[in-house]
Formats: C-alpha cells, structure tokens, sequence
C-alpha cells in the first residue's frame, strides 16, 4: 500500500464516521478537534487492525493525534516509505486523552 492510499482510507473512514467531507480535513490538525469520542476512537484502531491486518500499539491513535501522524504511523506498520518518522516523539492529544481517561479507557 502506498502512503496515498492509507491516507485516503483514514480520511475516508472519518469522513463517513464523523459526517465531515473528505476535503474538509485539515492533516496536521488534532483529530479531536474534529469531535471524535472514545467509543469512535477504540472502533478506529480496530477498523485499522482489522482492515491493515496488523495488531497496533495500544494508544497509537492517540499518541499520534493528527491525521499525518497517524498516517506516518500506519506507513511504518505497513512497510511503506516512512520509516524515517519512526522515532518521532508522540504528540498527545491533552483533550481527547482527558475524554478517554473520563471513559475509563486512557
């Protein structure tokens, strides 16, 4: 898979998840801020196991909050051309970690 095609299924997926256009996406842009739950973010990292067919990191989707983070993240899971993002620091997400931890998920 090309980098271009786990981005668009991302955006694809929080497009049809959250109602949000496609287009509308901002990628360096928290993906909290885009009005993502606990319950939507637990179903996203299985959709990703499950459609990538490999196990994730636990709190992956969070640790890389933006959708080019994520994205990165994906691409090194997948063997793509990303590796040289692999030890970039974690950027979290303080709100939507604060939601989680009020969920009993974080």
């Amino acid at each position: 898979m090309t980098r271009s095609e786990i981005e668009g299924w991302l955006l694809d997926w929080l497009s049809d998840e959250l109602g949000i256009g496609v287009d509308d996406f901002e990628k360096d842009r928290s993906i909290g801020s885009y009005g993502i739950n606990a319950r939507q973010l637990e179903q996203l990292a299985g959709d990703i196991e499950e459609f990538f067919e490999e196990p994730l990191e636990s709190g992956i989707v969070v640790k890389r909050a933006t959708i080019d983070r994520l994205t990165r993240e994906l691409c090194i899971l997948m063997d793509t051309d990303e590796e040289e993002f692999a030890g970039e620091e974690p950027v979290r997400d303080q709100e939507l970690l604060q939601d989680l931890r009020l969920s009993g998920i974080a």
